[in-house]
This record gives structure tokens, sequence and C-alpha cells, in this order.
């Protein structure tokens, strides 16, 4: 059987599975998992090449490849719950009513370009303390969690493109490409990102009916029941000021900043020194039990990443892929477009993280195409998955915090990603003078 015929079964089998889990007939854990273990299956029985060990290799392997990201979630997951129960969140939430509380747009749009900026060095840890610390201030306005965590979450989506290490795994799928020789065309149609945020949040207030001003109108907002000083406010920087200043790892980062955090909201908190062996175990099993569902969703990522990695998988899409590929400005936009719309969804073929980093290697691999135009592409597909993609670890997050479903999320968040993805290939064209 053909690599283009083993290719179409796989990407309808993955239609399938994904409009399953999409009106929620299937959990996602589950459907990941099944992903990856049935794409195995279809290359064994229509091309063959795959053996017993690659399902070992995938499901005993698989998980093990995510096990850092795991811990750093947990331990983000623990930073974020000492802020919560030391009050750190709570008065911050009081402060944000006091001054700014009356123009929910324009506090919105503020912590949105504020998380962004955070995020460009921080990266990780900076987009977890941006949203513990903006998601309640959010919500303290008047937004409901799902319109908070719907507008936090895509508000980080402005700064991805600039995420140096996401440049350093690029390069290493795309030969060549680094971020600094990408910087050009980043800068050029970094405007269209954060215009179509703000569009996005515009949007959310007109649907929603929110006013552009508030007023408080109970006293629960701006009651604090466990006051900290004022300097503690500073607390979610911490992690910040260890990443950027002090180069620390980040998963020290979130251990020492969850101590620290503890320790300055000491005076006045009542708390006891024999309290805090209790206090402690208390922040630490609620951080990860906040993140139980996160975890769950990351093993079954480390199968369908695992996926791409094995041999006869990678043949089948690099013959594919080669044969299909276009050669004219609009076809490149009608083929990449779709296939992100598709395969950029649950670490689908697209996505630059699992099965996608194959084949775009893949597709380099042709020369089909300039090593730049294949890096910008790989570019603007990492900031459609970012949203789109809500196996991601930052979207997971946040929606774990506001409690809702990543398929709610993915619901409310899927067109403005997909317009923002087609405008960034269309200015790919544009921008290398492709045809």
């Amino acid at each position: 059987m053909s690599a283009l015929a083993t290719f179409c079964v796989i990407m309808g089998v993955f239609l399938v599975l994904v409009y399953l889990m999409f009106i929620e007939k299937m959990p996602p854990i589950w459907g990941l998992i099944l992903m990856g273990t049935l794409v195995l299956l279809i290359v064994q029985i229509m091309r063959g090449g795959i053996t017993y060990k690659d399902y070992y290799t995938l499901l005993g392997d698989g998980p093990a490849k995510i096990a850092a990201t795991i811990m750093t979630f947990i331990l983000a997951g623990v930073f974020a719950r000492s802020q919560i129960d030391t009050g750190i969140v709570e008065n911050i939430v009081k402060k944000a009513a006091e001054l700014g509380g009356d123009r929910p747009l324009a506090v919105a749009l503020l912590l949105g370009f504020a998380s962004a900026y955070i995020t460009v060095g921080a990266f990780a840890g900076g987009c977890f303390v941006a949203h513990v610390t903006a998601l309640p201030i959010l919500i303290s306005v008047g937004l409901s969690p799902l319109t908070a965590a719907l507008i936090q979450g895509t508000g980080c989506l402005q700064a991805v493109l600039f995420w140096a290490p996401h440049w350093v795994f690029f390069g290493t799928v795309v030969p060549g490409v680094t971020m600094a020789n990408m910087t050009p065309f980043l800068i050029w149609v970094q405007p269209f990102v954060c215009l179509s945020w703000v569009a996005f949040v515009i949007y959310q207030f007109k649907k929603n009916k929110l006013p552009l001003r508030w007023a408080a109108t109970s006293a629960n907002l701006t009651k604090v029941e466990h006051k900290v000083p004022l300097y503690a406010l500073l607390c979610p920087a911490i992690p910040l000021v260890l990443i950027l200043g002090f180069n620390m790892p980040v998963n020290m980062t979130f251990l020492i900043s969850t101590v620290a955090s503890v320790i300055i909201t000491h005076p006045g908190s009542g708390r006891k020194m024999a309290d805090y062996p209790n206090f402690f175990t208390k922040v630490f099993v609620s951080g990860v039990t906040d993140m139980n569902y996160l975890i769950g969703i990351l093993l079954a990522e480390g199968v369908i990443m695992k996926t791409g990695d094995i041999p006869a998988v990678k043949i089948v899409l690099g013959q594919a892929l080669g044969s299909i590929l276009p050669s004219s400005a609009i076809g490149f936009i009608i083929f990449f477009g779709l296939f992100m719309a598709v395969g950029g969804l649950f670490r689908g073929p697209a996505q630059p993280w699992s099965m996608g980093s194959a084949v775009i290697a893949s597709i380099v691999a042709t020369g089909k195409y300039p090593m730049l135009v294949m890096g910008a592409l790989i570019g603007v597909y990492n900031v459609f998955t970012i949203v789109a993609d809500v196996t991601t670890g930052y979207t997971i997050y946040i929606c774990s915090l506001a409690k809702i479903s990543i398929i709610t999320f993915l619901k409310k968040t899927y067109l403005h990603a997909l317009a923002y993805g087609l405008i960034g290939i269309v200015i790919i064209t544009i921008y290398f003078k492709m045809w």
C-alpha cells in the first residue's frame, strides 16, 4: 500500500477521534493514547515495519518522554497554591478591585500585554505566574471564569513568537533556523498577532455584553480575610527574578519561590513555627491535587509525541507529504492552512511538539521550500497550537485554574486561532516572495 494511502487513512481516523473529543464523547486522555496506538496499527497493516517492540516503546517510553515537563507543571501548581493559601492572590484581587476595577476592558488589555511581556523572558515560569495572578483579577472586575480564562489564556499568545527556548527546539527540526535569523520576519508579523488579540478581547466583551465600566457592588470583593504585608504582593514576581536574574532552573525556581512566599507572608498571618510542617504539606498536596487532570493529559501527550519517533511512521510521513506538496502561493496557503486547521489539534501531525516535528522535518528533507520559509511556518503553527491545541500545558494550566473544560476552551478560541494562523501563512508567502 502506498505511503499516501496510509497517510490518508491515518488522517481519517484522526478526524474521527478529534470529532469524538470535540463533542466530548471521548475523554482527551484516552483519545490521545488511542490515536498513537492506532497510527502504529495502521502503518503495520498497510505498510509493515512495525514490531511489538514499537508498541512497547510507545506505551512504555512515551510517558517517560514527558516526565520532566510533568514535574515542572506539578511544582508550578504547588507555587500557585502557595499564592492562594497565604492570601497573596486574595490581596492582589482586592487591590485590583480598588485601583482598576471600574474599567474591565482596560484591565483585561493591560493584564494581557503584561503577561505576554513577562513570558518573553520567563517562558513557562512567567506564563504560570501570570495566569495565577491575572485570572482572579479578571474575575474580580466582573468577568466570568470562562471569559477570564479565554482572554488571559490567549493573551500569552502574543509572546509565543519570541519564546527563545522554542526556537532552540525548532532549530533541531529545521537545520539552520535560529531566533536571530527569524527575528526580521517575527517583527514584521508581530503587530498582526497583537491586533488579532485585541480584536478577540473586544469581541468577548461585546458578545458577553460586559460593561466598559463597572463598579463593585459587593463588599466581598474588597474584604480580605488574610491580610499580608504590602511588599508580599511582589511574591508572584519571585520566579521571574530568579529565572531572569540568576538563570535558575524552572523547577528549583518554583520550590524556592513557594518557600519564600510563605516566609514573607508570616508577619500578621497568625501562623506559628509549629504550624509550618503541616502548612507546607497542605500546600504541596493541594498543589498536586489541583494538577491531577493535567498530569493525566501530559502522560497521554507523551504517547502521541513518541509516535512521531517510530522509524516506520517517519517514512510514511515523508513519502506521503513529498508527493502532494503544492508549488504555488495559493496552493501553499490552502494546503498548509487546511493541514494546520485539522492537524494542529490534539497533538496531531501539524503540532510542532508531537508528530508535527517529524512531518516538518520530512518536508524539509524534500528541499521543496527554503529553510527560512519552513522556520516561519513552524513558528506560525506553534502560535496556533498554543491556543487551539488544548493539550498544551499552558492551556491546560489556565483551564485548571478556572475549573473549565479544555474542550469548552477550544470551542471558544478555535476560530480566533485559525484566523491568526491563516493570516500568518499569507504573510509568509508575501514576506519571502515565494512565487
